[in-house]
């Protein structure tokens, strides 16, 4: 088995840097074209910074509870309403975890789905004030 391990090991350093871009690419393609390979990217990096921030928070998520979520939530962002996309590279319309209080890790009762965008603009903001800066976004948008 050392034999072949290090056979393949010196066919892949043979390749061309082009190529190994090349095979990376095309593993990253198709392991993020199957069901659910984006919500368990949500849910993995979740998990990673709940242990860390929150480690005496139970955590809860799950692949089903984000695209059950995703569906209760008609596919709209939970602060700004527009659609969202679930899958990578998706820009500002795609789906991000925001945990409503702050204080508190990523559990089924303190996380919405926002768009990327909302989840960025409102950052460390609480709940209230956000609504209500998104209150003077919309009246201004309305005086335009």
């Amino acid at each position: 088995k050392t034999c072949v391990d290090g056979q393949n090991r010196k066919r892949r350093a043979a390749l061309s840097p082009e190529k190994k871009l090349g095979r990376g690419r095309q593993y990253n393609a198709k392991y993020k074209s199957q069901p659910g390979a984006f919500e368990l990217y949500l849910i993995t990096h979740a998990r990673i910074r709940n242990a860390k921030h929150y480690p005496n928070t139970d955590f809860d998520l799950t692949v089903e509870w984000v695209q059950q979520q995703f569906a209760a939530q008609e596919g709209r962002c939970f602060w700004l309403k527009v659609p969202m996309r679930l899958r990578h590279n998706s820009g500002p319309w795609q789906v991000s975890l925001d945990r409503l209080q702050l204080d508190i890790g990523y559990a089924k009762d303190n996380v919405v789905l926002t768009s990327k965008s909302a989840n960025m603009g409102r950052m460390a903001t609480e709940v209230g004030d956000f609504e209500l800066f998104l209150e003077d976004v919309r009246t201004s948008m309305r005086m335009i």
